[in-house]
């Protein structure tokens, strides 16, 4: 057994720019509220 199934969720969000392929942004949280994915774009 192990010590880390705690039975919680991560949540990335990344902003992509698709013309230039590149990661600009992201931001990681517990939480799945609007103010998280919106602080991944400022």
């Amino acid at each position: 057994m192990s010590d880390h199934a705690t039975g919680c969720f991560g949540y990335t969000a990344l902003v992509i720019d698709a013309y230039a392929d590149t990661i600009v942004g992201w931001e990681c949280s517990t939480s799945k509220e609007t103010a998280f994915a919106e602080s991944a774009i400022r």
